[in-house]
């Protein structure tokens, strides 16, 4: 059972409901008394926030269809979720691009207020930030690597303005507080929970490593891999920031044009020159990159897109290159495997930990050995097939949406019960 945000501090949601649901007040029969999951999405906006909300509440809506799931998102996240399940209700509210000092009051008052009038059996805080004392049970998913990550701190951090670091910095201590508050804490991946464990103690007890999953019907079965057609098309699907270190990649590219052995193109869904990328301490050196005559003919800038939009540049695409150095989990990675498409990607342990086999590994920050696997691999027809069919096993095995959100719903369950003998226990 999940709990959530509510929309806007001061004001109240707009809301969608599945079919057949009356509201807050009028649910209908198959609903009343039903266990209740209450789900702060808010800051659901961009990158892995949106592709996780969607598939969490169609499978969880599914496996509990005696459950009632309470969802507050952004208004545009709301749109990407379509058909909206009968026992799911969305909300949508702003407060996730309100400043920090607004959103830090809506977390911790406005929404305990929301859980008062709602009266939800669990939240689920899916976006690092928790409420402190929760009156439920509550769930952290803890899912932002940058505020625990060595390498990005070591990187950029001191490249911070002031007013940039202090927000940083009090983000992260809000974090650990959320952390120490959360019944269950969540990560995706081992290695964010190590990183995490740098800054804050989480006891065994209270951990729970869930890998996200992928849909069935994303997976093609088994790949099909071939000779492939000049140029080879090279694939990088993410959003802009300086951790996702297009940089390298952009490097590299230039390293391949001028080797003059096989032509190649890049597509891409970063944009280091429009809207909020500008502000990326990486933004001038990319602006400038991508901009390089010896660059730009190779270079296919598609911008952000939607999910479905996204999905099918994987179709279109022999490649897919992933040189981020800071990751909490990598959806394209999946997403990339379940297509059969062979994977060059950064050699990080969350990298190594979702592909394992099913992927080629370059050191980080290092362009020339990317252009040299990016070589090898286009040249190697068998080591694309080996790359190609460890890709569709490793996803069959592992990637599971129903165990992924069987997982949560089981904890809050547990917890819910747990509360329940206690509260019994008093009387």
């Amino acid at each position: 059972m999940l709990a959530g945000t509510r929309p806007g501090w001061s004001s109240m949601p707009t809301v969608m409901r599945g079919r057949g649901s009356q509201g807050r007040n009028g649910l209908p029969e198959y609903q009343r008394g039903c266990s209740k999951l209450f789900l702060n999405a808010v800051s659901a906006k961009a990158g892995g926030g949106v592709t996780y909300i969607g598939p969490f509440l169609k499978h969880a809506a599914r496996l509990r269809p005696d459950w009632l799931f309470v969802a507050l998102l952004p208004a545009r996240t709301i749109a990407e979720i379509q058909p909206v399940p009968n026992n799911v209700r969305l909300e949508a509210t702003e407060i996730g691009f309100a400043p920090w000092w607004r959103r830090l009051w809506w977390d911790q008052i406005s929404l305990r207020r929301l859980l008062r009038e709602e009266r939800p059996d669990a939240l689920y805080s899916t976006a690092n930030f928790g409420m402190v004392s929760c009156p439920i049970p509550q769930i952290l998913l803890v899912r932002n690597a940058l505020y625990f990550s060595a390498s990005f701190n070591e990187r950029f951090l001191g490249r911070y303005a002031f007013s940039d670091l202090a927000s940083f910095l009090l983000r992260r201590r809000l974090i650990v507080r959320s952390v120490r508050s959360a019944d269950v804490v969540m990560t995706p991946t081992a290695a964010m929970l190590d990183e995490l464990r740098h800054y804050v103690e989480v006891s065994d007890d209270r951990a729970l490593v869930n890998p996200y999953g992928q849909d069935p019907s994303g997976n093609p079965g088994a790949p099909v891999v071939g000779s492939m057609d000049s140029p080879v098309r090279l694939l990088y699907v993410s959003y802009y920031r300086e951790h996702k270190n297009l940089t390298t990649l952009l490097k590299a590219l230039r390293e391949l044009g001028s080797s003059g052995r096989r032509e190649y193109k890049l597509i891409t869904t970063l944009n280091p020159e429009e809207g909020e990328a500008i502000a990326a301490i990486t933004s001038a050196e990319d602006r400038a990159l991508v901009n390089d005559p010896a660059i730009r003919p190779a270079l296919e800038i598609r911008g952000p897109c939607s999910p479905t939009a996204a999905l099918r540049l994987y179709e279109q695409c022999d490649l897919f290159v992933f040189p981020s150095m800071v990751e909490s989990f990598g959806f394209p990675l999946v997403e990339a495997m379940a297509r059969g498409l062979p994977i060059i990607a950064s050699d990080t342990p969350v990298n190594r930990e979702v592909c394992g086999e099913a992927a080629v590994y370059f050191p980080l920050f290092d362009f020339k050995e990317l252009a040299a696997e990016i070589e090898r691999v286009s040249g190697d027809l068998s080591l694309r097939v080996k790359l190609a069919k460890a890709s569709a096993a490793r996803v069959r095995a592992v990637f599971s949406w129903d165990t992924h959100v069987r997982r949560i719903l089981d904890s809050a369950s547990e917890l819910n019960a747990g509360r329940r003998r206690r509260y019994s226990q008093k009387d």
